[in-house]
């Protein structure tokens, strides 16, 4: 969730909120009701975090490295195809948003397997 606070915030907010083509109205006013989302978010994360560590500890990796490259192989292979295949058939989704979507969940993902392997 912190990561994706930076992320969507003072790191490419802006560029995002451009990109998605939400004003700050717009924005301020889809935040109010955006409690259940976030909680859902958090749940999907933990989902995200038992798959890499079942991932992790099936495959035996123990090591940080080894976890950085499973999640990245994971991330390339599963969720950057799966977020390009949603640009390619969505209206108005430009390459720029792709980036910013794709690369906050390869931030979360490296995040995760690093503390996965770590502990």
């Amino acid at each position: 969730m912190a990561i994706g606070f930076l992320w969507y915030g003072p790191f490419f907010g802006k560029v995002w909120m451009r990109e998605s083509y939400w004003t700050e109205n717009e924005l301020a006013e889809a935040k109010k009701g955006m409690g259940a989302n976030y909680f859902m978010s958090f749940i999907t994360a933990l989902v995200m975090a038992i798959v890499l560590e079942v991932l992790i500890n099936g495959i035996g990796i123990n090591s940080v490295t080894g976890g950085l490259k499973l999640t990245f192989i994971v991330w390339l292979g599963l969720l950057a195809t799966v977020k390009f295949n949603d640009k390619l058939f969505s209206k108005n989704k430009s390459i720029t948003l792709f980036w910013i979507d794709s690369g906050h969940y390869l931030a979360v993902m490296l995040a995760m397997g690093a503390i996965l392997t770590f502990l």
